[in-house]
């Protein structure tokens, strides 16, 4: 009668115009491809071309920077999970055009103030767009495994793929026609602007490529037969954070340079003295509010601050000499701030966090980072399509009360779908988050608990990166003509610099070589789980245990009877939601179940266990993924079901469900010869 409703997660302000406005971001940069094959077929690329093609880039990229953060920010407070970004490969196909279009808008600037990095803009501007066709073949075609991809369609894939081979093919063959003949004379110094555009739109590619290898390579080594490996959470961490640190050193320094000739010298003191000032001050809030000084952390907080404190010299510097503000130069000031200010929520919340997920009855009480939650009342609360468990949690420090959170735990009248519903604190320094879990029996329910500081930033920086984006568009002088310059040359000449120049046919390859890799992943079928483990002797290895450094944990303790493995981490989503049906499955007792704590912290890890509960025999712990490489692991979580004679049997990706239990893993243990 009431119709199948819309999926609870998506019954959210934030998720109804979030999609739209990623989705303005994605087309948005269509306008830049047009005019970069526009200019590309004329033969003539000018000052002109640069001064109309900037203000829709930045218009497509401001939609797509606020529809990235809408994304993070109902992720945080909707999902129950209390986190921000989890580099799932839909959420990277929203990052890798961000990161393109950051460039272009920058190489933008250079194209139309000096006449330099023609080719490159020009490749920037199909790069933008080709990495929002490529997200849409990602989410639709069901080629790699995502936690919110929106099908599964190897015929619809197809479609896409056909559609942005001719569509990207075709302009990057174009390119490679064309751009030999954009060369100019005009030259600048090393600590020119130029220079400094230069080398951070060479560290944003950078971090890039290594998003986009991340993102594919599971894809890679599928299409190889060469089995899966695993790409998650700690390898994007790591290798974003490369890249990352350098460009934010030398954004502050790049802002206060000039064109083609640039002297720091002046500014060197001023330059010095907000780097003393940001380190100084990191030195003292890593010790003095966070109780400790971590060498990562202070590198954040430095940074952020020095970014934050250099944007700011900018328009002061132009209003004490009393000279006009432009909107690029406003825009340009705005957005680095915003940087700053998502660096240092960025490394806040990623260095000190605390999280701890506690069983607790009404009266019972935890402490945090010094606050004390104490669980009041538990109540059964009507909504418009759901009945939800509400929980009263009275937050208070030092025996002064702070707040009372409402978090719930929602079920759906349609289809039974429960959701969490978190519970929040907001503060300028930090939040304090509270999410109802299951009811664990006898009168106590889970709760997960978190401390999360200066996470506010992050959504605030991220909204005044695009408001600066959006002050740089309004510039007044994308309004006026520029002045034209000459086409690039005559026929014979671009036949003559294509054979002297095939390096500019390498985009065209490297896609031709992608489009090969997605033509053999479509034609696996994605409802299937592939692995060369199935049939074969189960990898060895011999790990110490969770729970005791002195004990090791391995296959040979399995040697002789059949056996689960379940890797998994408290970094995933998808583990907390399958761990009641492990527990079930641990109950009935048929076969042991061996856990393998992935690219995990062992206190977080030992605290998952213990409040939630341990299904396990024994646990392994590999900190550093080696264990899951040889096993093949894509993703946490993942099921192996090993038989009597120590050969793989079956391998669950994702969440193990009851029916999956019942239909995929227990006729294989009953088999004769099988698993019993």
């Amino acid at each position: 009668f009431e119709g199948r409703d819309l999926n609870p997660l998506l019954q959210d302000f934030a998720l109804t115009i979030h999609p739209p406005i990623l989705y303005a971001g994605y087309v948005g940069f269509s306008v830049a491809f047009a005019f970069a094959c526009a200019t590309l077929i004329e033969g003539r690329l000018d000052s002109a071309w640069a001064r109309w093609t900037r203000p829709w880039t930045l218009a497509a990229w401001l939609c797509l920077s606020i529809g990235i953060a809408l994304g993070s920010w109902w992720a945080y407070y909707e999902l129950g999970w209390g986190g921000w970004w989890f580099w799932d490969p839909v959420e990277n196909a929203s990052f890798m055009p961000w990161l393109a279009g950051t460039a272009l808008i920058h190489s933008l600037a250079v194209t139309e103030k000096r006449g330099l990095f023609k080719s490159w803009t020009i490749l920037l501007a199909i790069s933008a767009f080709s990495l929002s066709l490529l997200g849409t073949f990602l989410v639709r075609s069901g080629v790699l495994v995502s936690v919110h991809a929106f099908a599964t369609d190897p015929a619809r894939g197809l479609f896409i793929l056909v559609f942005l081979s001719i569509v990207i093919g075709g302009a990057l063959l174009l390119y490679a026609w064309r751009a030999p003949g954009m060369k100019s004379a005009a030259g600048f110094e090393l600590a020119a602007r130029e220079s400094f555009i230069l080398f951070n739109n060479a560290f944003l590619v950078a971090a890039l490529a290594l998003i986009l290898l991340g993102t594919l390579y599971p894809l890679f080594m599928d299409a190889l037969e060469l089995g899966k490996i695993s790409v998650g959470p700690p390898y994007f961490n790591l290798v974003f954070m490369v890249p990352m640190l350098p460009l934010l050193l030398t954004l502050g320094i790049g802002m206060h340079t000039t064109w083609k000739r640039s002297r720091l010298q002046p500014l060197r003191n001023r330059l010095l003295g907000i780097a003393a000032v940001a380190l100084v001050i990191a030195l003292v809030a890593g010790a003095a509010v966070y109780g400790e000084i971590r060498p990562m952390a202070t590198i954040g907080f430095a940074l952020a601050l020095w970014v934050i404190g250099s944007s700011l010299m900018v328009p002061l510097a132009r209003l004490r000499a009393g000279q006009a503000l432009p909107g690029a130069v406003l825009g340009m000031a705005v957005a680095h701030f915003g940087v700053g200010l998502v660096t240092l929520g960025i490394t806040g919340v990623q260095s000190f966090k605390i999280e701890q997920d506690v069983a607790l009855a009404v009266g019972d009480a935890a402490t945090i980072a010094g606050y004390d939650f104490r669980l009041t009342a538990l109540r059964e609360v009507p909504g418009p399509n759901y009945v939800a468990v509400e929980a009263n949690v009275l937050v208070s420090q030092d025996g002064e009360t702070i707040a009372t959170l409402h978090p719930q735990k929602r079920l759906y009248n349609s289809g039974g779908n429960p959701l969490t519903e978190a519970g929040i604190e907001v503060g300028a320094a930090r939040d304090l988050f509270a999410a109802l879990g299951e009811d664990l029996g006898g009168g106590r329910w889970s709760l997960r608990l978190q401390y999360k500081p200066l996470i506010r930033y992050i959504w605030l920086g991220a909204l005044l990166i695009a408001l600066g984006g959006g002050l740089a568009g309004l510039d007044r002088r994308y309004r006026r003509a520029g002045k034209a310059e000459p086409a690039l040359g005559t026929a014979g000449a671009e036949v003559t610099l294509m054979k002297q120049s095939l390096r500019y046919l390498v985009p065209a390859a490297l896609f031709a070589a992608l489009v090969g890799f997605f033509i053999i992943g479509l034609q696996k079928d994605p409802s299937e789980i592939r692995s060369l483990l199935i049939g074969k002797a189960a990898p060895v290895f011999s790990l110490e245990s969770l729970g005791d450094h002195a004990v090791r944990v391995g296959t040979a303790d399995f040697a002789g009877r059949p056996w689960l493995l379940n890797v998994w981490a408290t970094w995933c989503g998808g583990c907390r939601q399958e761990h009641e049906t492990l527990l079930e499955i641990a109950r009935e007792g048929r076969v042991p179940m061996v856990g393998l704590d992935w690219s995990d912290e062992r206190a977080l890890a030992l605290q998952w266990l213990a409040q939630l509960g341990n299904p396990y025999v024994s646990v392994a712990f590999d900190p550093e993924g080696r264990a899951a490489i040889d096993w093949g692991v894509y993703g946490a979580p993942e099921t192996f079901l090993i038989g009597v004679d120590g050969k793989v049997l079956h391998k669950q990706i994702g969440v193990m469900t009851p029916e999956i239990w019942r239909r995929d893993f227990l006729p294989l243990l009953t088999a004769p010869g099988e698993g019993s």
